[in-house]
């Protein structure tokens, strides 16, 4: 619904108030009254009155981040993207981010109740600028930047009492003739960075990378390539170059293809190499740590344990044993 506000918006960006425009062609419109428009923000409120049937369709282009607060009855929205649906729906008291590229869907509001939400879409390159100071919003956009056209980013989340206290000022403010273009920005931004900040709960689906066959190859291919360059193996931007894929599919691919993360998957083939080299008996502890690339030797120790569940010494120690308990039953058996 945003990304579509938002394209309206900018096919109407050459109305006499750059600050508030009032684009025609969307069917939100209706129920918006007043736009706030620039070229970093969008801003509107909308009030659906109980009984109105109030159902759209959409298709994205490059989109904007959008944020929905439901302030009263409730809204479904189904998005489709590369042949697969993510359905959710928007009740009071309940809020949801999007990021979806070129995407098609569409939406309803439920009619037995009315339905009031604040909306807003941002650019995200305008969104980091006002990250500095939040951590969490630091990392969403650097999420945000890891993807593909072949993913979508949905999140709902429960408003905080901040949240909803902030939104209903604006509300408010506007239903007293406020004008938008003097609207404080700081608190636009204020609810955005909060709403960001409580992502860590309530997400509706991970971003999703769509693995075409060729893709699976790529991904089981950069496997090979560190299970050959263990004692060196190649970092993500470097495994990204080699196989042709772009870093977000590459590492959420490789955790799909093989169950870990491309990290993981190098500790876990260093320390299988590591026990086939002591069971070989011609390592040492040392060696082998040396061998697969482990200047800190305590670190591999730990490493090792966590994976196999015993140290790498106690290991060569028994199969020390072992061999030397096996020479003397050699030996014994040819005396016999």
């Amino acid at each position: 619904m945003l990304n579509e506000i938002s394209t309206t918006v900018n096919e109407a960006v050459n109305n006499t108030d750059k600050n508030s425009v009032r684009p025609a062609s969307s069917p939100y419109l209706k129920y918006a009254g007043e736009y706030l428009f620039t070229p970093e923000i969008g801003y509107f409120a909308m009030d659906v009155p109980a009984g109105e049937n109030l159902t759209t369709s959409f298709q994205t282009s490059n989109s904007s981040v959008g944020f929905i607060f439901c302030l009263g009855g409730s809204m479904v929205f189904s998005i489709t993207k590369n042949g697969l649906t993510y359905e959710y729906k928007l009740s009071q008291g309940e809020c949801s981010i999007t990021y979806l590229p070129y995407a098609t869907g569409n939406s309803a509001v439920d009619t037995r109740k009315r339905y009031r939400a604040v909306n807003m879409f941002v650019v995200p390159s305008r969104l980091r600028n006002h990250s500095f100071g939040h951590p969490q919003a630091e990392r969403f956009l650097d999420e945000l930047t890891d993807l593909s056209n072949d993913t979508v980013f949905l999140h709902k989340g429960v408003m905080t009492k901040n949240i909803l206290r902030i939104l209903q000022e604006l509300v408010n403010t506007k239903a007293s003739g406020f004008s938008y273009k003097n609207l404080d920005m700081s608190k636009l931004y204020e609810i955005i960075m909060s709403t960001v900040e409580n992502l860590n709960s309530g997400r509706l689906y991970k971003p999703k990378n769509i693995l075409q066959p060729e893709d699976v190859e790529l991904i089981l291919s950069a496997g090979r390539i560190i299970a050959e360059n263990l004692s060196s193996p190649p970092s993500l931007p470097s495994l990204s170059k080699a196989t042709g894929l772009n870093m977000f599919k590459l590492k959420n691919g490789f955790k799909e293809v093989f169950g870990t993360t491309v990290n993981k998957f190098v500790t876990e083939k260093r320390m299988e190499k590591a026990k086939l080299m002591l069971e070989n008996g011609k390592y040492s502890v040392s060696d082998a740590a040396w061998d697969l690339g482990y200047t800190n030797v305590s670190h591999f120790i730990e490493l090792f344990r966590r994976q196999h569940g015993i140290t790498p010494g106690k290991m060569l120690s028994e199969q020390r044993n072992m061999s030397a308990l096996k020479l003397i039953a050699n030996a014994r058996h040819s005396l016999t």
